[in-house]
């Protein structure tokens, strides 16, 4: 079955390269994703007793080409869409100047983060210490991670480390100005160092995964006259890319106190949920689905919180793990179970056509409009929203994340992105 799996997905994406000729295309992200996953349990066949069913890989399968078949469908209606013009050069210079009114911002909220953070775990001159005590806090707090002003100050500095990746890419591929970039590495490792403290892994995932996904976007709108040597440049980068952000995480976790290697770790945050899914439908009778109380349980809480409604819904923050032993003595703890089991307990195997359905329709809007509106806001956005796709093979990040904080983060990215569109400067004495 695994190899029926890998098989399918891999010609899935040779097709849709050749029929899109893009990888950032939300159908290539995807199947990526299931290519990875699928990948990590064949490389993991003996150490988790893998026996994958037929059931599940009819459900896997059907989710992808409900998505893919969803994403052609938007991309035939608006393929003719008339473009916008691009940003006239004089704008696009403005968009790409570092400003140092943004250093200071940065700046300012680093430094409110980190007396609120050491205020609320304590200081300690060891940092895996410390991280150690906030990643218990927010696992005993389900999720909690701060004041208000703390969660702002965090969402203030990933939005600017955002839009300083955009203008350094703008300045390098397109305006081809000389800029300094020292004020834009200095705010983006205030970020890393940032993500790092929040202990949340998933903040440095999803800015790497933004990084990548804009630079895609640049690279292949610069170079489209010689395609036939992007897609060879492009498998290159995300392999030393991915390289990278592999490491990276991994040694992220080794500073919380992780003491698994790097294979396990990799194998358990990458290929469990796909493995888990697996296992979970296994066990699943399908007598008592949800409705969609699963799936939409972030939307409803986003909406009871606008009206002012408190009420418990009876789930848990986070899933429950599973604990797995393989007949070599193997024994892994894991609580993430791929994007499809929520999909599952509201529907069924209707879920499998239903909800990857609507994930591609919005995510190829989202890429059409990015296409027919180049080095805007729509670039960002998309490639700063585009991340559940990359994690659709390891957990749902689409629905589950339509909560305050994500509004939070696309408020101070357009607020932000606004600010250096703007002719408005703010003068500060710097030899920068």
């Amino acid at each position: 079955m695994l190899y029926i799996l890998l098989t399918s997905i891999f010609l899935l994406i040779i097709l849709e390269l050749k029929l899109r000729k893009n990888f950032a295309t939300p159908s290539v992200l995807l199947l990526l994703s299931f290519l990875m996953a699928s990948l990590l349990i064949f490389i993991n066949y003996k150490n988790w007793d893998i026996s994958l069913s037929f059931h599940f890989v009819v459900y896997v399968l059907t989710a992808i080409i409900s998505f893919i078949l969803s994403t052609h469908l938007v991309h035939s209606f608006l393929k003719n869409s008339s473009k916008i013009p691009s940003l006239s050069l004089q704008k696009l210079q403005v968009l790409s100047r570092p400003r140092a009114s943004l250093m200071l911002i940065m700046t300012v909220a680093f430094s409110i983060y980190s007396i609120l953070y050491i205020r609320r775990v304590g200081f300690s001159l060891d940092l895996t210490t410390i991280l150690s005590t906030a990643y218990s806090s927010n696992v005993l707090n389900s999720g909690y991670s701060g004041s208000f002003l703390e969660t702002q100050m965090l969402k203030i500095i990933t939005g600017i480390a955002y839009i300083n990746y955009y203008q350094f890419l703008l300045s390098k591929f397109v305006v081809k100005m000389n800029f300094s970039q020292f004020i834009n590495f200095y705010n983006i490792v205030l970020f890393l160092i940032t993500a790092t403290l929040s202990t949340d892994r998933n903040i440095l995932l999803r800015f790497f995964i933004y990084a990548l996904v804009l630079w895609i976007l640049f690279f292949f709108d610069i170079n489209k006259e010689s395609m036939r040597n992007i897609n060879f440049k492009i498998i290159r980068s995300l392999v030393i890319y991915g390289i990278v952000i592999l490491i990276s995480l991994f040694l992220a976790g080794r500073i919380k106190g992780y003491v698994s290697d790097f294979q396990r770790s990799i194998g358990l945050y990458g290929g469990s949920g796909l493995n888990n899914f697996n296992l979970f439908l296994n066990n699943f009778n399908g007598q008592e689905l949800q409705w969609g109380r699963v799936t939409f349980n972030s939307l409803r809480v986003l909406v009871q919180t606008f009206l002012g409604i408190e009420e418990y819904s009876g789930l848990a923050m986070f899933d429950i793990p599973i604990v797995f032993k393989s007949s070599t003595g193997f024994v892994y703890i894991s609580n993430v179970y791929s994007a499809l089991r929520p999909f599952v307990l509201d529907f069924g195997y209707i879920g499998m056509l239903l909800f990857p359905a609507m994930v591609g329709i919005f995510f190829e809007i989202l890429f059409s409009t990015a296409i027919n509106r180049k080095f805007d806001f729509s670039w960002i956005f998309y490639s700063a929203t585009v991340y559940s796709l990359i994690y659709f093979s390891i957990q749902e990040q689409f629905f589950a994340r339509m909560h305050l904080g994500s509004l939070y983060e696309i408020f101070w990215l357009s607020i932000f992105y606004l600010y250096i569109k703007s002719p408005i400067k703010i003068k500060l004495r710097s030899n920068v």
